[in-house]
């Protein structure tokens, strides 16, 4: 999520839109946990 790549995979595609992934390259890793652990109650 942080590098806008598929699955996270080094040699992975980029990301295409409409992930904004240049939005969440900063977040702290704290954030990111945070926001999985949200998205799973769904």
């Amino acid at each position: 999520m942080v590098e806008g790549k598929y699955k996270g995979q080094e040699n992975g595609r980029t990301l295409l839109p409409p992930m904004p992934w240049q939005n969440f390259k900063n977040i702290k890793e704290e954030d990111l946990r945070a926001m999985y652990m949200y998205f799973k109650t769904f």
